[in-house]
This record gives C-alpha cells, sequence and structure tokens, in this order.
C-alpha cells in the first residue's frame, strides 16, 4: 500500500508539471493590446471599412456632377457613294467620300430642380451611415475581445486554482502517509487521501483543457496561431471601482447604431426630394468646337471648324403618375427607417437598463465573496492544524480543502464577472472606454 501510494504520488507530481508546464513559454497580453490587435486583424472591420470607403467615393462622385462635362466625339470614315447635284454647266458631289469629323462639347447644369443637390446629400449621409457602422463594427469587436480576454482569465484563474488544490492535497496525502506509517491513521484514510488527490488531478487536467480552449478563441480574434500561449496580464483584482449606484443611463444613448439609422433617415429623406424632381425640367449650358473634312461646309471637300454656344431644355413627364408613386415609396422607406430606429433605442434602453442592473448585482456579489473566501482560508488553516493535532479526521480536512477550493473559485470568478457586467454596461451606452483596459 505505502509503495503503490507513492507511485500515485509521483503520477500526481507529472501530471501537475504537465500542467504547468503547459503555460511556461505563454506570451504575455494586457487587455488594451488584445482589444489594439482585434481591431487590427478584425475581417468584419475591413470589410465594414470598404464599404465606407466606397461610399465616401460614391459621394465625392455624386459632388462632380456640379462641374463642367467635356466630351468628345470623333469619326473618321469612308462612303462609297455621295449624292450628286447635276447643273447645266457642271456636276457637283454633294459631300466627300473621305470624312473626318471631331466635335469637342462643354456642357454645364444650369438648373436641375434639386437633382443634384438631394443626390449630392443622400450620398451624403450614406456615407455617414456607412462610417457609423464601421464604428458599431470596431464596437462589436472590442466587447467581444473582452469577453473572450475575460474567459481566459476566469480559465487561467481556475487553473491555478486547480493546480493549488491539487498541492495541497498531495501534501495532506503525504501528511496521512505520515500517520499510517506512525500507525495513527488507517488504510481507508490512506485510500481517501488517494482518491482526493486523483480527482484533483483529473480537474486540474479538465481546467487546462478549458484554458487551451479560452486562449484559442482569443488567439482567433486577435489573429496570431492557434497554438500561441497567451497569459493575461491584467490584474485579478477590482481594486478602485466606481460607486455603481451612482451610475445613470443617459437620455440619447450614442450607439453607432442609432447613429447610422440617423443618417439613413436623412438619406431616406433625401431620396424622397430627390424623387419629386422629375417634376422639374433641366437646363444645361453648353459650348462647342468642330473640325472636320468636309464638316458642314457640302461643296468643298477641304477642313474647316466652326465654334457654337447656347443652352439645352430637357423635360420629361410619366403621364400614368410615375413619379408621385416614387416619392410615396420613398417616404414609405423613410418612415419604415424611423420606426426601426425607434424600435433599436427602446431595445438599446432596456438593454442598458438590464446591464446596469446586473452591473449592481455584481458589484454586491463581490464583497460577499470576499468575505466567504476569507473565512475558507481561516477555516482550512485552523482545520490543518487540528488534523495534524490529531484532533480533526482526514475525511473533514478534505472537506475543508473542498470547500476552501469552491469559495476561493467563486470568488475570483465574481470578479470576473464584475468585469463582465462592466463591459456590458460600457457597451449598452456606447461608451468609448469599450476600447480601454479594465476599467
Amino acid at each position: 500500500m505505502p509503495g503503490r501510494s507513492r507511485s500515485l504520488g509521483w503520477l500526481c507530481g507529472a501530471m501537475l508539471l504537465l500542467v504547468l508546464g503547459a503555460v511556461a513559454n505563454a506570451a504575455d497580453l494586457s487587455l488594451t493590446d488584445a482589444i489594439e490587435q482585434a481591431l487590427d486583424h478584425g475581417y468584419g472591420i475591413k470589410a465594414a471599412a470598404g464599404d465606407s470607403a466606397a461610399a465616401a467615393s460614391r459621394f465625392q462622385a455624386a459632388r462632380t456632377l456640379r462641374f463642367p462635362t467635356l466630351s468628345l466625339d470623333a469619326r473618321s470614315y469612308y462612303l462609297t457613294y455621295v449624292p450628286k447635284l447635276t447643273l447645266p454647266f457642271a456636276t457637283m458631289e454633294l459631300g466627300s467620300k473621305e470624312n473626318y469629323q471631331a466635335d469637342f462639347k462643354l456642357s454645364l447644369p444650369l438648373y436641375t430642380g434639386g437633382r443634384l443637390s438631394h443626390s449630392i446629400a443622400a450620398a451624403r449621409e450614406t456615407s455617414r451611415a456607412e462610417t457609423s457602422r464601421l464604428e458599431a463594427e470596431r464596437m462589436t469587436v472590442a466587447v467581444t475581445v473582452r469577453r473572450s480576454y475575460f474567459n481566459l482569465m476566469l480559465a487561467a484563474s481556475s487553473l491555478d486554482i486547480a493546480n493549488a488544490s491539487l498541492r495541497r492535497l498531495i501534501i495532506i496525502r503525504s501528511t496521512v502517509q505520515d500517520l499510517y506509517d506512525n500507525g495513527l491513521a488507517d488504510s481507508v484514510d490512506i485510500l481517501d487521501a488517494e482518491a482526493t488527490v486523483v480527482k484533483a488531478g483529473r480537474v486540474a487536467n479538465q481546467a487546462a483543457t478549458s484554458r487551451k480552449n479560452a486562449t484559442a478563441s482569443l488567439a482567433m480574434l486577435i489573429g496570431v496561431e492557434d497554438d500561441t500561449s497567451i497569459t493575461p496580464t491584467e490584474p485579478l483584482s477590482y481594486g478602485d471601482i466606481p460607486d455603481v449606484e451612482t451610475l445613470t443611463i443617459p437620455a440619447n444613448i450614442p450607439r453607432p447604431e442609432l447613429q447610422r439609422f440617423d443618417y439613413l433617415i436623412a438619406a431616406s429623406d433625401q431620396s424622397a426630394a430627390l424623387a419629386g424632381t422629375d417634376y422639374f425640367p433641366t437646363l444645361a449650358g453648353f459650348g462647342g468646337y468642330s473640325v472636320g473634312k468636309p464638316n458642314k461646309d457640302m461643296f468643298n471637300k477641304s477642313w474647316n471648324d466652326y465654334f457654337s454656344v447656347g443652352l439645352s431644355l430637357a423635360w420629361e413627364l410619366n403621364l400614368g403618375g410615375k413619379t408621385g408613386r416614387n416619392v410615396s415609396a420613398a417616404h414609405q422607406a423613410a418612415h419604415s427607417a424611423r420606426m426601426s430606429r425607434q424600435s433599436l433605442q427602446e431595445a438599446l434602453t432596456v438593454q442598458a437598463e438590464t446591464s446596469l442592473n446586473n452591473l449592481k448585482q455584481a458589484f454586491s456579489v463581490l464583497g460577499t465573496a470576499g468575505t466567504e473566501y476569507d473565512i475558507a482560508v481561516r477555516k482550512f488553516n485552523l482545520a490543518r492544524q487540528k488534523q495534524k493535532a490529531g484532533e480533526l479526521t482526514v475525511n473533514r480536512l478534505l472537506e475543508m480543502e473542498m470547500e476552501l477550493t469552491v469559495s476561493e473559485q467563486q470568488h475570483r470568478s465574481a470578479v470576473i464577472q464584475y468585469f463582465l457586467a462592466w463591459t456590458d454596461y460600457l457597451y449598452a451606452i456606447g461608451s468609448p472606454e469599450i476600447y480601454g483596459g479594465l476599467r
């Protein structure tokens, strides 16, 4: 039996070294660095940035419609037949078989009924909406990274607690073995101690696997290899925290999703106004230069040129009411955007209120969890002294150790839950602090 217990002790010790060695070469990473790397790596952010840049280019393209337009129409062709004019004294060809023509035209819109101004305004608001969508994507990535980072902190903490528990149980098992060798403990105590050590080794192994999974999840977000070992450097303590009772929900939550709807509503209003401009004509001024052979001179087969200047008026009205229906459809689209914005506003308000309630609850749990852990530490230390003095059974000491492990896990979990609740609150109110550290 003693030889078996010693072999088991060596096995558990090897498991412990294996678990500890798995994170020996971990790379340090702060929360701020993790967020910055994720913002640089995020494919969703890159896609949203591309859409935002495209919308900005479309806006700039719409603005260029106010500028003059220069056009060139050049042709060169050969005719096998040209009409002839027969006179009593001669025959003349009306044109030339060889033709060369180049027409330059400079046009400038003078009056469009608001088409240009409304189309430019709509493109501008759409561009701003895409910028807000980009910011919303960045904020989503930031909150996702924070949650993943805290999950890794919790997994790393659970592994540390499991390893600490395993070390304590190995010491207890060794103490029980000494008592057994001196006739102060029986074989049942030895088996209980060994079984508890084996169970603790299994728990430590499970905790190591959970940590690897949490690391892989964070590694994917920040753009590093899945097998990269990451060690969070943020302290697992809450230190000076704000008085959550003084926190409030802003009347106008500055979430980029709401700002995006504001811009989409403005763009819809501009589109409705743009649809109504079909009732009005367009007026443009133009100037041109034409050069060619024979050009306008049908009687001389020589090069000639001329300038032209004038105005052009265009007006088209669909008699079936197409314009009015387009205007109505655009107004309905704007109304739909307003209703969607109002629905999102209500949902975000509820989300913010819920996150604040959860934050207050997490804050209240911090104190009680800390007190319970302190009591559990003192109880275990007293129990270990009593067990050494023979005043406490091995089973009771093992129970006290389990209570200590559970209490420590609950205490650290309460700290992580507070950080998670704080993150949810910052995200719910659209605070820029979401890109920062713990607080």
